[in-house]
C-alpha cells in the first residue's frame, strides 16, 4: 500500500562522492521541487527559484513554482458548450474551469495538481510502470522517489478518473565529474535528474486530455556564495525544437504551429542565452 501521505521533504542525492554532486528535494504537496544543489569545482549552486521557507510554496508569487501542473498544463479556453474529444472510438466533452480570467482556464484550472498531496509509493506497488521498467531501475543504486496522486472524474470539467504516477530519480554520469580541478573543462557531466509521468483514466470508457508537466523555474546565476563571473547571459541553451504553439491575445493556442527558423526562438544549434 501506498505509504501514509506526508508533506515532509524527499531528498534524492547521487552517492558518488562525499559532497553529492546533485542533490534534489521534492516536497510531496504539489510535487514542487524546492532545490536542486548541484556541486563542481569547489562552489554549491542550487539552479532553482523559490522561496526559503517551503511552505510558500502554493501562494503568491510561488503559485506554480517547480510544481507539477495539469492535468492540463497551459490554456484551455473557457466556452459555454465545452470542448468535444475523441480518441479510439470513444467520445467525451470537456467543460473546463476558468481560475486565470473569464475566458482560460490556466494548467487544469483551481485547485488541482500544484495544490494536492501526492502519497509516496514503493516501486512493486505501481500501477502504470512495467515490470521490466521497476527490475531495472531497482538493479541500479539510483536514489528514486515514486509518487502517486488520484484526480476524480469531471474535475474542474474533465471526464475520467485520472491515476497519475510520477518518478524522481538522479542518475550518476557515465564518469566522476571533476572537482576543483584548475583544468576543469567547460562542460562537465555531473550526472542528471530524471523525471517521468504516467497517467491513465480507470474507466475503460473515457477519455480525457493529457499534458503534464513540470512548472520549472530555474536561476542559473544561483550560488551559495558570491559568484560574479557566474551570469545567465553566458549560458548555452540548446533546444530540440523546430516550431512552437502560436498563440492570440489572450495566449490562447490557435491550433497553428509558428516555425523557430529564421527568428530569436531557435535554438535547435545551441546559442548563448545572451545572444
Amino acid at each position: 500500500m501506498a505509504a501514509p501521505t506526508s508533506s515532509r521533504p524527499v531528498v534524492l542525492a547521487l552517492s558518488n562522492t562525499i559532497t553529492p554532486a546533485i542533490a534534489v528535494e521534492i516536497l510531496p504537496l504539489g510535487l514542487a521541487v524546492n532545490s536542486i544543489y548541484l556541486n563542481a569545482d569547489g562552489e554549491t549552486h542550487d539552479i532553482v527559484e523559490g522561496p526559503f521557507d517551503s511552505k510558500l510554496h502554493g501562494t503568491p508569487p510561488y503559485k506554480y513554482m517547480n510544481t507539477l501542473v495539469g492535468r492540463y498544463a497551459n490554456r484551455i479556453a473557457v466556452k459555454s458548450d465545452g470542448h468535444k474529444i475523441s480518441k479510439g472510438g470513444y467520445e467525451g466533452v470537456v467543460n473546463v474551469v476558468k481560475n486565470e480570467s473569464d475566458k482560460v482556464s490556466l494548467h487544469g484550472g483551481p485547485d488541482t495538481l500544484d495544490s494536492m498531496l501526492f502519497e509516496t509509493l514503493k516501486l512493486p506497488e505501481s500501477k502504470l510502470f512495467s515490470e521490466t521498467e521497476l527490475r531495472a531501475l531497482h538493479a541500479t543504486d539510483y536514489a528514486h522517489q515514486l509518487f502517486t496522486a488520484t484526480l476524480g472524474d469531471d474535475h474542474n470539467g474533465f471526464p475520467g478518473t485520472l491515476r497519475i504516477e510520477v518518478l524522481f530519480t538522479v542518475i550518476n554520469p557515465e564518469q566522476l565529474p571533476s572537482v576543483s580541478n584548475p583544468n576543469l573543462p567547460a562542460h562537465v557531466n555531473l550526472g542528471s535528474l530524471l523525471v517521468v509521468y504516467r497517467a491513465r483514466i480507470l474507466e475503460p470508457s473515457k477519455v480525457t486530455p493529457i499534458n503534464l508537466t513540470q512548472h520549472w523555474g530555474f536561476n542559473l546565476e544561483a550560488s551559495l556564495r558570491p559568484t560574479p563571473h557566474l551570469n545567465v547571459r553566458d549560458h548555452h541553451m540548446r533546444i530540440h525544437s523546430d516550431a512552437r504553439i502560436a498563440i492570440d491575445k489572450d495566449l490562447l493556442p490557435t491550433g497553428e504551429l509558428d516555425q523557430n527558423g529564421g527568428t530569436p526562438h531557435d535554438h535547435t544549434k545551441g546559442k548563448k542565452i545572451g545572444d
